[in-house]
């Protein structure tokens, strides 16, 4: 990076964290304790896009902003662009919490769990076609 000139990546990824920041109510000092920054000038840095997001830190920043960790590494390591809203990076809890448990299963476990959703499924399409 040339001194003086100005990425537009890095203004773009600013942008989009502080304004999931401020839509999650969390203020530069929320952010700073929770990832262990000594200055609030780094956080603002980001934020202004005068310093780059480091791409190592971008899990950890994923968990405060509370999206997707591996989407947000991609952003961050200019990947994928940079989303307009959080929700196209946003965390699928329910889902992440369902493939978390199902990975505990043993084969026979996941073998049965995946015909009782099938069967889920083909009920509630069968309900929905039906009115």
């Amino acid at each position: 990076m040339v001194r003086g000139v100005i990425d537009p990546l890095r203004v773009r990824v600013g942008a989009f964290v502080r304004g999931r920041r401020l839509e999650l109510g969390l203020s530069q000092g929320d952010v700073i304790a929770r990832l262990g920054y000594k200055s609030r000038n780094s956080v603002s840095n980001i934020e202004l896009g005068l310093e780059g997001l480091p791409a190592r830190r971008a899990h950890d920043w994923a968990d405060v902003l509370e999206v997707d960790r591996d989407a947000f590494y991609r952003i961050v390591a200019a990947l994928d662009p940079v989303p307009h809203t959080a929700e196209a990076i946003a965390r699928r809890s329910d889902l992440d919490e369902l493939v978390s448990i199902f990975k505990t299963l043993g084969s026979s476990g996941r073998r049965r769990l995946l015909e009782k959703a099938r069967r889920y499924a083909e009920k509630h399409a069968e309900k929905v076609a039906n009115g």
